[in-house]
C-alpha cells in the first residue's frame, strides 16, 4: 500500500484596509456632524481616508457609499430655500454629496432609512451643490448630467444633514463649502438658551441640562465652573461630559458633575 502525503504551505500575508469613519474624528460620521452655525464658508483642507457603510438611495440605481465623507448638520430657522456650492481646492477633484431631512429623526437613522432630499453624483471635477440655475433634486452616477441641483425648499424647525464624499481617489486637497444662493436663514444670532435641567436617574450628583441649539464644545470649559452656577444650595460643580469627547465638535445636552 502506497501512502501519499499532500503538505499544504499557507504563506502569512497581510491586508492593510482603511479603518472606520467613526474613528475619523468631528464630521467623519453623521453622528458625529459638524453643526452650521454660521453663513461664513467652511473650508475643509483635508478629507478622512475611511470607510462608511452605503446609504440606503431608492432615488438612484447605484449605492451612494459614505467612505471618506464629512458630514454638516443644519437647522432652518425661516422657511425658505436651502442653497450651497462646494468648490474643489484642487479644480480635478471630484466629489458628490447627498442633502438628507432629519426632522424628527437621529442622525443614524440615514444609515437604515432614505431621508434624502437632494443629491448630485455628477460632478467632473468642477464645483457643485444647490444653485438658482440648477436643474432637478437627483443627479444620479451614469451618463452626462447637471452637476448644479436646484434649491431645496425647507421649513422653519427642520433639521438637515449634508454628506460631502470624495469620489475621486485622488481628491485630497479638500473643498470650500459656501451656504449661498438661498432665501432661508441658518442662523438666528441669537445665544442658546437652558430649555430643561435635571437630575440624571436617582444619582443627586449629577444634572443634565438641556439647551435650545448647538453649542460649540470650544466654547465651554472642562470643568465648566466659568459657565454655570448653581444657587440653590452649597452645590459645586467639577466637572462636565459631553459628546465632545467622542468626536463631536457641538452638543446640546451638557452633564454636570457635583
Amino acid at each position: 500500500m502506497r501512502f501519499f502525503c499532500f503538505i499544504l504551505l499557507i504563506c502569512g500575508f497581510s491586508v492593510n484596509a482603511q479603518p472606520s469613519c467613526t474613528a475619523a474624528g468631528p464630521g467623519g460620521t453623521a453622528e458625529s456632524s459638524i453643526s452650521v452655525c454660521t453663513s461664513a464658508p467652511f473650508n475643509q483642507t483635508l478629507l478622512p481616508a475611511c470607510t462608511g457603510p452605503n446609504l440606503p438611495m431608492s432615488s438612484c440605481p447605484d449605492p451612494i457609499t459614505s467612505n471618506s465623507s464629512i458630514w454638516y448638520k443644519i437647522h432652518c430657522y425661516s422657511n425658505g430655500t436651502f442653497g450651497f456650492l462646494i468648490s474643489p481646492n484642487n479644480p480635478g477633484d471630484d466629489y458628490d454629496w447627498v442633502l438628507m431631512n432629519i426632522t424628527n429623526n437621529q442622525p443614524g437613522d440615514v444609515y437604515t432609512t432614505n431621508l434624502a432630499v437632494s443629491l448630485n453624483q455628477k460632478s467632473t471635477g468642477t464645483s457643485t451643490g444647490c444653485t438658482p440655475t440648477g436643474v432637478g433634486n437627483f443627479g444620479c452616477a451614469g451618463g452626462p448630467g447637471n452637476a448644479y441641483n436646484s434649491l431645496v425648499p425647507v421649513l422653519t424647525g427642520n433639521d438637515y444633514l449634508l454628506m460631502i464624499t470624495r469620489y475621486s481617489s485622488a481628491g485630497t486637497a479638500g473643498y470650500s463649502l459656501n451656504f449661498t444662493g438661498g432665501t432661508a436663514l441658518l442662523t438666528n444670532n441669537l445665544p442658546p438658551s437652558v430649555t430643561t435641567a435635571a437630575m440624571v436617574g436617582c444619582n443627586p450628583s449629577q444634572i443634565r441640562v438641556n439647551f435650545s441649539e448647538d453649542i460649540r464644545c470650544n466654547s465651554v470649559t472642562t470643568s465648566g465652573q466659568t459657565e454655570f452656577i448653581i444657587s440653590n444650595g452649597p452645590h459645586t460643580i467639577t466637572g462636565i461630559a459631553y459628546s465632545c469627547n467622542a468626536g463631536s465638535k457641538s452638543f446640546t445636552t451638557l452633564p454636570l458633575t457635583l
